[in-house]
């Protein structure tokens, strides 16, 4: 998420090489930081057929660094091109980031020209064909970075074609209804609903008069998900399912009762203290909030590309496990899959 960071400063006029807060004597440069990044990823891309991390990474690298004109190596952007261009940069998200980095660097005069427009070309029609019923682009959080991608590559793809008009009167039906309260969702959506994209950072005019924003109502709160009216406590059922590899006892149910308004996240602590052997679980803090990497002892790996799904009934939470709030009878699975 280095690279979210840099275009963040660099929209805030801060200096990204030049960064300090109260517990460092120096600045620390996060450019230089970004830069190694990007080095290892793009060494283990040409050594392993592979990044570190994931393509959604090495895209935010490049694009950080294209925003704040730090200079990309050719071969860099010769590799990622062709990663784009085999297929192996997939899921709407990732692609459109890609998209955002390929334009950016395209405006650059980023060399090989010729490469870096199929890519680009490549990205923009799956883009263009994520496109739903429902006027989104994959799903509702995907949604706004697709279309950031598809605003800036406009020339590929119009947005009277690809439906601008009812994806932006989506978005902000869903923006309404708290859909994006999370702090990385709503980056995501603002610019697309101004029609605008994350290559706009690097075009915001520093002056040093910033305007002067209100303090947020410490009272003021948005809920997200079903909410359960006239009940204090709630019956939910939450099952664990290991599919991939599992040899014997594939699936584990249990029955918890939960106060009125809890999370997903409730009621896995609440199934963790009835049976730890089955239901115990862990977590990471991320920009979307907190992140289920291990439950029962079986543990995401993004090397192996496996990670927990959360659905309600058959359908995948839209929010992360913290902030979905659960109705009377609803059933929670916890889902051990690939992506």
């Amino acid at each position: 998420m280095l690279g979210l960071y840099v275009l963040a400063l660099r929209a805030s006029c801060v200096d990204p090489a030049q960064v300090t807060d109260h517990t460092n004597t120096s600045p620390i440069d996060l450019v230089r930081l970004l830069q190694d990044k990007l080095a290892a990823e793009m060494n283990s891309i040409v050594m392993d057929a592979r990044p570190v991390t994931s393509y959604y990474e090495v895209a935010l690298a490049l694009l950080g660094l294209c925003e704040i004109g730090s200079p990309v190596s050719e071969m860099d952007v010769q590799a990622f091109s062709d990663a784009v261009r085999k297929g192996f940069v997939t899921q709407v998200d990732t692609e459109a980031v890609s998209a955002l980095a390929l334009r950016c660097l395209q405006q650059g005069s980023s060399q090989p020209e010729d490469t870096v427009r199929d890519a680009r070309l490549k990205l923009t029609l799956e883009l263009y064909s994520a496109r739903t019923d429902q006027h989104t682009i994959g799903n509702i959080y995907s949604t706004g970075l697709a279309a950031q991608a598809l605003f800036a590559n406009e020339d590929i793809i119009p947005p009277a074609v690809w439906g601008a008009r009812e994806v932006l009167q989506e978005l902000g039906a869903l923006a309404e209804l708290g859909a994006f309260q999370v702090p990385v969702s709503a980056s995501q959506v603002l610019p697309a609903l101004l029609r605008k994209s994350f290559l706009d950072a690097g075009r915001i005019p520093c002056s040093g008069n910033l305007p002067h924003l209100p303090p947020a109502d410490p009272h003021t709160t948005v809920q997200s998900g079903p909410v359960t009216y006239g009940l204090s406590e709630i019956s939910v059922r939450y099952t664990v399912k290991r599919d991939e590899g599992c040899t014997h006892a594939c699936s584990h149910s249990v029955v918890v009762t939960v106060p009125a308004g809890s999370t997903i996240l409730d009621v896995m602590k609440v199934a963790a203290l009835k049976d730890p052997g089955d239901f115990k679980f862990s977590t990471e803090r991320s920009a979307w909030g907190e992140y289920v990497v291990s439950i029962g002892g079986t543990e995401a790996n993004t090397r192996d590309k496996t990670y927990w799904q959360f659905l309600v009934g058959s359908r995948p939470i839209p929010v992360g496990v913290a902030a979905y709030k659960l109705s009377d009878g609803d059933h929670v699975v916890a889902k051990f899959t690939t992506y």
